[in-house]
Protein backbone atom coordinates (compact mmCIF):
# COMPACT_ATOMS: atom_id res chain seq x y z
CA UNK A 1 0.00 0.00 0.00
CA UNK A 2 1.32 3.25 -0.57
CA UNK A 3 1.34 5.80 1.56
CA UNK A 4 0.32 9.49 1.09
CA UNK A 5 2.11 12.34 2.58
CA UNK A 6 0.14 15.25 3.75
CA UNK A 7 1.63 18.78 3.75
CA UNK A 8 2.25 19.73 7.53
CA UNK A 9 0.35 22.68 8.18
CA UNK A 10 2.14 25.72 9.45
CA UNK A 11 1.48 26.72 13.17
CA UNK A 12 -0.82 29.53 14.40
CA UNK A 13 0.88 33.10 14.93
CA UNK A 14 0.76 33.68 18.26
CA UNK A 15 -1.83 36.25 20.00
CA UNK A 16 -0.73 40.06 19.49
CA UNK A 17 0.53 40.77 23.30
CA UNK A 18 -1.81 43.24 24.82
CA UNK A 19 -0.38 46.46 26.07
CA UNK A 20 -0.43 46.27 29.76
CA UNK A 21 -1.18 48.54 32.00
CA UNK A 22 0.61 49.89 35.13
CA UNK A 23 -1.10 48.81 38.18
CA UNK A 24 -2.96 51.61 39.65
CA UNK A 25 -1.03 52.70 43.18
CA UNK A 26 -3.21 55.18 44.38
CA UNK A 27 -2.17 57.96 46.79
CA UNK A 28 -2.74 57.32 50.01
CA UNK A 29 -0.55 59.88 51.20
CA UNK A 30 -2.09 63.15 50.27
CA UNK A 31 -5.50 60.97 50.83
CA UNK A 32 -4.36 60.50 54.26
CA UNK A 33 -2.85 63.91 54.77
CA UNK A 34 -6.83 65.30 53.38
CA UNK A 35 -8.40 63.47 56.43
CA UNK A 36 -6.25 64.85 59.20
CA UNK A 37 -6.32 67.88 57.75
CA UNK A 38 -10.08 67.87 57.98
CA UNK A 39 -10.28 66.04 61.48
CA UNK A 40 -7.68 69.14 62.96
CA UNK A 41 -10.34 71.66 61.06
CA UNK A 42 -12.78 70.25 63.12
CA UNK A 43 -11.57 71.31 65.94
CA UNK A 44 -11.88 75.43 65.52
CA UNK A 45 -15.42 75.11 66.78
CA UNK A 46 -14.35 75.29 70.31
CA UNK A 47 -14.14 72.66 72.65
CA UNK A 48 -16.51 70.02 74.37
CA UNK A 49 -17.98 72.55 77.09
CA UNK A 50 -19.28 74.63 74.23
CA UNK A 51 -21.35 71.65 73.04
CA UNK A 52 -22.19 71.01 76.87
CA UNK A 53 -20.46 67.42 77.05
CA UNK A 54 -20.94 66.65 80.73
CA UNK A 55 -18.02 63.87 82.01
CA UNK A 56 -19.13 60.00 82.09
CA UNK A 57 -20.74 57.93 79.68
CA UNK A 58 -21.28 61.30 77.68
CA UNK A 59 -17.63 62.08 77.00
CA UNK A 60 -17.20 59.17 75.80
CA UNK A 61 -19.50 58.81 73.02
CA UNK A 62 -18.29 62.04 72.39
CA UNK A 63 -14.68 60.71 71.74
CA UNK A 64 -16.07 57.63 70.21
CA UNK A 65 -18.00 59.84 67.93
CA UNK A 66 -14.69 61.76 66.76
CA UNK A 67 -13.28 58.53 66.10
CA UNK A 68 -16.07 57.20 64.02
CA UNK A 69 -16.49 60.67 61.97
CA UNK A 70 -12.37 59.52 61.23
CA UNK A 71 -13.53 56.44 60.12
CA UNK A 72 -16.02 58.03 57.25
CA UNK A 73 -13.84 60.23 56.22
CA UNK A 74 -11.18 57.52 55.54
CA UNK A 75 -13.97 55.56 54.10
CA UNK A 76 -14.36 57.70 51.40
CA UNK A 77 -10.44 58.40 50.85
CA UNK A 78 -10.59 54.72 50.90
CA UNK A 79 -13.80 53.98 48.26
CA UNK A 80 -11.47 57.06 46.15
CA UNK A 81 -7.85 55.92 46.14
CA UNK A 82 -6.53 54.55 48.99
CA UNK A 83 -7.90 50.82 47.97
CA UNK A 84 -5.37 50.92 45.20
CA UNK A 85 -2.72 51.02 47.35
CA UNK A 86 -0.95 48.24 49.49
CA UNK A 87 -2.15 46.82 52.39
CA UNK A 88 0.65 48.21 54.48
CA UNK A 89 -0.57 51.86 53.29
CA UNK A 90 -3.94 50.96 54.04
CA UNK A 91 -3.44 49.58 57.66
CA UNK A 92 -1.09 52.58 58.34
CA UNK A 93 -3.75 55.15 57.06
CA UNK A 94 -6.20 53.66 58.91
CA UNK A 95 -4.46 53.78 62.13
CA UNK A 96 -3.36 56.92 61.55
CA UNK A 97 -7.08 58.22 60.97
CA UNK A 98 -8.13 56.25 63.86
CA UNK A 99 -5.65 57.79 66.20
CA UNK A 100 -6.23 61.16 64.97
CA UNK A 101 -9.54 60.67 65.83
CA UNK A 102 -9.40 60.08 69.02
CA UNK A 103 -7.03 62.64 69.57
CA UNK A 104 -9.12 65.61 67.90
CA UNK A 105 -12.07 63.90 70.26
CA UNK A 106 -9.79 64.21 73.85
CA UNK A 107 -8.74 67.60 72.70
CA UNK A 108 -11.90 68.96 72.03
CA UNK A 109 -13.44 67.85 75.63
CA UNK A 110 -10.44 69.78 76.99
Amino acid sequence: MRETVRPVPEPAPPPPERAERPAKTGYPLPATLIVCALLILGLIGGSGRDADVTPGAESIGFVVGWTISGLILWGIAWLITIRHASKAWKWSSFGIVVALGLLTGLARLA
